[in-house]
């Protein structure tokens, strides 16, 4: 037996020789007959490219998705209008709970917002480089408060007096500083810078992704400012006003939030293809920034005292200033058309919905008093700041 396996093992070796010789002839032909005559690999079915190093396939990759060695530009007009939570400054029409001295219902006032116009420019390349891509980014945006029947940037007049919301003021015992008459102005001023190293790809004839990574900039100016007239329930003997005060006429309150932040940014973009030249897209991403607030709050009085009237005298003034981060969520979706000339130049034109939100942008000082004890209590309000609305826009690239 172990003889005739000593004369087998020659005979075998020999045929796996064989085998293997024939495996490679095959493979071979079938690459060269997969290889067209300029000598570029041949397109797969599903729309993948085979690449090989020589001795057989690498890997699977798709195909680009924009022409590469491109130069880009793009504009778009912004409609949008902006939200911030934390900014009720009254109760309106406020119900009291008479065994527990409470209010118990109300309508809460808040800003308005409308619509306003901003703009977003955009210039990028794309390289020979697998179809990489790098874009820059610029978004300005700056908000103006809309007419609502219970927000006035005018002085609006009440025939039941609100309860304010904002006020330093020290009320009388058990009961709140009351405003016959109120106005409001809000503004906010966006700036936003995007660097963007991306790559859109083809997986399937319809279908275009665009992973990306970056940088992000970010700074906004948030002003709020409150004027409370015709007042009602302060405790006049507690403020700050020489020569016996006997009326507070006017309180206002005016605040300012500013804050920058750097930090990274991903996301990806999608583009899902109708024919015609038509799609949808619907793009998302989102970015951790790290800056830097500053706060500054001050509160002004007039009045009447005994013998004279006062004005401009100021109750409060404070100033802050603190670094931490904050989190930033970008959605858009919309509708585009692009065509491809000849010379590989092109043209498209979009129209879309975007929100983008800022993690607890709000940072305004809420200061009040309590009845009892006249003690100042400070609170953060913390509200998410938002930006939607439709944009549209269009690109070139050659």
């Amino acid at each position: 037996m172990d003889l005739n396996l000593k004369k087998m093992w020659p005979a075998l070796a020999a045929s796996l020789v064989a085998f293997t010789t024939v495996v490679n002839a095959d493979y071979n032909s079938q690459q060269k007959s997969m290889t067209d005559q300029s000598g570029n690999q041949p397109k797969m079915q599903n729309n993948q490219t085979m690449v090989t190093n020589g001795k057989g396939p690498d890997m699977m990759i798709t195909p680009n998705a924009y022409h590469t060695n491109t130069v880009f530009f793009s504009g778009e007009a912004l409609f949008w209008w902006a939200r911030e939570g934390g900014l009720e400054f009254g109760i309106k029409d406020p119900a009291y709970d008479s065994t527990y001295n409470v209010i118990n219902e109300g309508q809460m006032l808040q800003p308005c917002p409308g619509w306003n116009a901003g703009f977003r420019i955009g210039l990028g390349y794309v390289f020979d480089r697998d179809g990489w891509d790098l874009d820059l980014w610029w978004t300005n945006y700056n908000n103006g408060q809309g007419d609502c029947d219970d927000d006035c940037s005018e002085l609006c007049s009440t025939v039941s007096p609100i309860i304010t919301m904002w006020s330093d003021l020290p009320p009388t015992t058990d009961d709140n500083i009351r405003a016959a008459d109120y106005r409001t102005k809000w503004k906010v001023d966006l700036n936003i810078v995007d660097l963007e190293l991306g790559r859109g790809f083809m997986t399937s004839k319809w279908l275009e992704l665009r992973p990306f990574v970056g940088v992000r900039g970010s700074w906004i100016i948030d002003r709020y400012k409150i004027n409370y007239s015709t007042l009602s329930g302060v405790e006049t003997g507690a403020i700050p006003v020489p020569g016996s005060p006997t009326a507070v006429t006017e309180d206002e309150i005016s605040m300012r939030n500013k804050w920058w932040g750097v930090g990274p940014r991903a996301g990806l973009n999608s583009r899902w293809g109708m024919g015609w030249g038509f799609s949808f897209y619907g793009n998302a991403a989102l970015s951790l920034l790290y800056g830097k607030f500053k706060l500054s709050h001050s509160e002004t009085l007039e009045g009447t005292t005994s013998t004279s009237t006062f004005e401009d005298v100021n109750e409060l003034n404070y100033i802050d200033r603190w670094e931490t981060g904050r989190a930033v969520a970008d959605i858009v979706l919309g509708l585009e058309w692009v065509h491809d000339f000849k010379g590989n130049w092109g043209l498209g034109f979009n129209f879309g919905w975007e929100q983008h939100l800022f993690f607890s942008a709000n940072q305004f000082w809420k200061i009040a008093r309590t009845s009892s004890e006249n003690i100042q209590v400070f609170s953060h309000e913390r509200g998410d700041l938002s930006f939607q609305g439709f944009t549209l826009g269009g690109h070139i690239y050659f």
